[in-house]
């Protein structure tokens, strides 16, 4: 009944010893289960294709709680029951599953200075005259190569259209594409003004943004 934790913690990397010891199983069965994870035999022998199998919610849990990064497939393949069977075991817990997310890499230092910069602007924001503009902006590239999603981004084919369908799901990019730098300011009254676009190749740093804002956005 244990198995799939058994293959769980395997893939997390702990030790044959710590499995044993975590789990109470006996020394033969881990090592049986280690070996067929090797081999590969584990995940598809066994699978179930009678009645819908019951199984454990807090196996489904615990699986997951030694090794939230699993996906719902290779429990599923564990436990030889279906994807969906440990999606609404997930749920029945309490359980989401969360789409991974990007953060920069900031040291304390660099966040200690970045909290003591933002109380500095807030302060100024909070005393200053109602008189004061102020201008938001960011720059974007913009590039010809077309742009599609590995995973949503399919074509749908048949025997009659196959060439059809090869030549369609191919998608050609350059190693160096065509582009163009877009500047957007919008004032802190809400007035927006119009877009500044750059050359291929051009460098917005701070020499040509003030000049910009002098030049374009506050003459």
């Amino acid at each position: 009944a244990k198995r799939h934790i058994v293959a769980t913690l395997l893939r997390a990397g702990r030790s044959v010893t710590e499995i044993i010891k975590n789990t109470g199983l006996s020394r033969t069965t881990v090592f049986k289960v280690q070996k067929l994870v090797k081999e590969g035999k584990y995940l598809k022998e066994g699978l179930w294709t009678g009645r819908l199998r019951k199984i454990n919610v807090d196996e489904v849990k615990e699986a997951f709680m030694v090794n939230p990064k699993t996906s719902m497939t290779k429990v599923a393949e564990d436990m030889n029951v279906h994807k969906a069977t440990i999606s609404r075991a997930v749920k029945e817990v309490g359980g989401r599953s969360r789409r991974m997310i990007e953060r920069p890499l900031l040291s304390q230092l660099q966040r200690d200075k970045h909290l003591e910069r933002c109380k500095v602007m807030l302060n100024d924001i909070k005393h200053a005259p109602s008189s004061r503009i102020i201008i938001f902006s960011d720059e974007n590239n913009f590039t010809v190569d077309p742009v599609f999603n590995r995973s949503s981004d399919r074509v749908v084919a048949f025997n009659d259209n196959r060439d059809m369908v090869e030549e369609l799901r191919t998608v050609t990019t350059v190693k160096h594409p065509a582009s163009v730098i877009m500047f957007g300011p919008i004032a802190s009254n809400g007035t927006k003004m119009d877009l500044t676009w750059f050359k291929t190749g051009f460098r917005l740093k701070s020499k040509a943004y003030l000049e910009i804002l002098k030049d374009k956005i506050l003459p």
